[in-house]
């Protein structure tokens, strides 16, 4: 349905967005946020998507154009709940705003995607792809860890996210979600089914005491032994000795 497919399609940016945020890779791959700190990036993506929903247009099902429920909350409590978020759970004061770009940017997606188009969210979608498969890492960003000083005052965060108003609505880039393959809503949901930057650890313990306990490919069954009868048919019960 065209709600499934605009949800599809916005949330694969919205994962994209969380991934290209160097401000907050950094502080979930150095663990800042502790041995939780993939899951908290769940968290934090799972938030988001139960924060911005689309609903069949009711009046038109034949419609294209689907129905954007308001917003749970609005730009500015998004970007002060994003700054908040890293600053609670991964101990990072940002001082670049860059929670104020990510913010607008998963704003834009959602509007331009309940509309149909998804220019916006496949280019960034694709410029992440491209960036994970090149080894040149992520744009320097200035954030502040409590306790410390950064003297890094680089203030190229977000940048190759930031959307153009030019080239989002009058030359909309390419649409390949995927690498030489043609974008499709099934493509859309399966990027956003990936976890962010890797297996959270509980999820990990979970899988292997699921291995341990699941007849694995080719395992031969393992057959019970049969019970022991009399000559009559009837079920031999061993009597265990009891002290006297």
């Amino acid at each position: 349905s065209p709600a499934e497919e605009a949800t599809f399609e916005f949330q694969a940016g919205v994962t994209a967005v969380l991934r290209s945020w160097s401000a907050f890779r950094t502080a979930v791959e150095n663990e800042w946020g502790g041995t939780n700190s993939l899951s908290k990036a769940e968290n934090l993506r799972t938030h988001i998507f139960t924060c911005f929903e689309y609903t069949n247009n009711q009046n038109n099902p034949a419609s294209t154009v689907v129905t954007m429920q308001r917003p749970k909350m609005e730009l500015e409590a998004l970007e002060d709940n994003l700054f908040l978020y890293l600053e609670e759970e991964y101990t990072i004061v940002l001082e670049d705003e860059s929670e104020k770009q990510v913010a607008r940017v998963i704003f834009q997606m959602f509007e331009m995607c309940g509309r149909g188009d998804f220019s916006l969210s496949r280019r960034i979608v694709s410029q992440e792809q491209e960036k994970s498969a090149n080894a040149n890492g992520m744009p320097k960003s200035t954030i502040k860890v409590e306790g410390e000083i950064d003297d890094d005052d680089s203030d190229e965060e977000m940048e190759d996210i930031k959307p153009s108003q030019e080239e989002t609505m009058e030359n909309p880039p390419p649409t390949n979600l995927m690498s030489g393959m043609e974008s499709t809503p099934w493509r859309a949901k399966l990027y956003a089914s990936e976890y962010l930057f890797g297996i959270p650890p509980e999820v990990r313990v979970a899988m292997k005491a699921n291995e341990a306990t699941v007849r694995q490919l080719g395992e031969a069954v393992q057959e019970k032994s049969a019970p022991m009868v009399d000559d009559d048919g009837f079920m031999v019960v061993t009597k265990k000795k009891g002290n006297r």
